[in-house]
């Protein structure tokens, strides 16, 4: 929800008071059904400017703050590994 214009204008506002030198973007992990009703209304938080639009927009703004993420990555087990698994 990060990419709406309030938003953005909100996050530079932040950066700009507290001297914040980096930002961790995760994923909003949780149920729609229960963030929608306590959101403000769309309409209200400007346009929708797109996550790849608002980095550039902190990166050109505040050039000073580092952008990072951490995702873990999904693990996978092969085929031939699943008996072992279950065996162990």
């Amino acid at each position: 929800m990060i990419d709406r214009e309030r938003e953005v204008e909100a996050l530079l506002s932040f950066l700009k008071e507290t001297g914040l030198r980096l930002i961790q973007l995760r994923n909003l992990n949780i149920d729609p059904e229960v963030l929608l009703p306590r959101m403000p209304a769309f309409d209200s938080m400007g346009e929708a400017l797109g996550m790849r639009t608002m980095i550039e927009i902190v990166q050109r703004e505040a050039p000073e703050v580092e952008i990072g993420n951490f995702t873990r990555p999904v693990k996978r087990v092969l085929p031939q590994a699943v008996g072992k698994v279950l065996r162990a």
